[in-house]
């Protein structure tokens, strides 16, 4: 006679093991220290530019993130953090191209679902990031039809709003003139920011986090960072100076009073996100 398996029980023994190796995706995750992934020298030896990876690919089919180091004679002039979309692929050698000139490095950041990243170091110490229109330093228009659909992940609308969003902020917060306006993109459009200030000690800057629950404003927040010895600065130590929602409807700006997550916004940011 043939045993009855009670469905229910196998169906909940699934459920923890997809629970389990979820689990056990984060903790690594969390837990990851940073490893050299490459190194690229300078032609005459001094200078030194290493890719990092700080974190394992995100599960699943994920991206990863990074830190771009640049060296002179072991010290560190400065560093700067990156997000490489590639499919959920470790990150390796094939990410990066890197290219020395006599006042910088440029350095190319490539990954298969998103469009090459150009990162800028120079000697000394500044750091600029911007997005390319190539793939894998192939430009658009000569990159097939397949692998273009696979990139526009984002609408032209809405990498319009996205901008705009940040014009409209920039205008009002950034000690800036309009005409200095400029988006740092990353892996994807939705990986992006804007500067507001910079000095000597440090740096205030709008991150996009998409929109609001109501779909009727875009949301972007104000960070203030510090910056190190070497002048450099790490997304991961910044703090919320606010947070801003900008109404599609009428391009105003309208800020929350939050300087953390978890804090109660101001009336009117609820009203026009209906977020309460």
């Amino acid at each position: 006679m043939m045993k009855h398996y009670d469905v229910s029980k196998i169906i909940f023994r699934i459920f923890v093991m997809i629970a389990i190796v979820s689990l056990g995706g984060l903790l690594y995750i969390k837990c990851f220290k940073s490893v050299n992934v490459d190194i690229a020298q300078s032609v005459n030896g001094t200078y030194e530019a290493l890719l990092q990876a700080t974190s394992a690919p995100a599960w699943s089919f994920g991206s990863q993130t990074g830190k771009l180091i640049l060296k002179k004679d072991e010290t560190i002039i400065s560093k700067t953090d990156f997000e490489i979309a590639n499919d959920g692929k470790s990150m390796s050698e094939k990410n990066w191209i890197v290219t020395w000139y006599d006042d910088h490095v440029e350095i190319i950041l490539v990954g298969e679902e998103q469009y090459d990243e150009l990162v800028t170091l120079y000697y000394d110490g500044q750091v600029e990031h911007s997005q390319l229109t190539t793939h894998h330093d192939i430009y658009r228009e000569n990159v097939s039809n397949d692998i273009t659909s696979d990139l526009q992940v984002e609408s032209s609308q809405e990498e319009k709003q996205i901008v705009d969003g940040y014009k409209a902020i920039y205008e009002i917060y950034s000690d800036y003139p309009l005409e200095n306006f400029k988006i740092y993109c990353g892996a994807k459009f939705t990986s992006t920011k804007c500067i507001l200030s910079e000095n000597d000690d440090t740096i205030e800057y709008l991150v996009y986090n998409g929109k609001s629950k109501n779909e009727k404003c875009g949301l972007y927040v104000h960070y203030q960072n510090k910056k190190d010895n070497n002048v450099a600065w790490s997304d991961a130590n910044a703090i919320i100076i606010d947070i801003y929602a900008y109404v599609y409807e009428n391009s105003s700006v309208v800020s929350s009073g939050k300087t953390h997550w978890e804090d109660i916004a101001l009336e009117a940011f609820q009203e026009v996100t209906e977020e309460r």
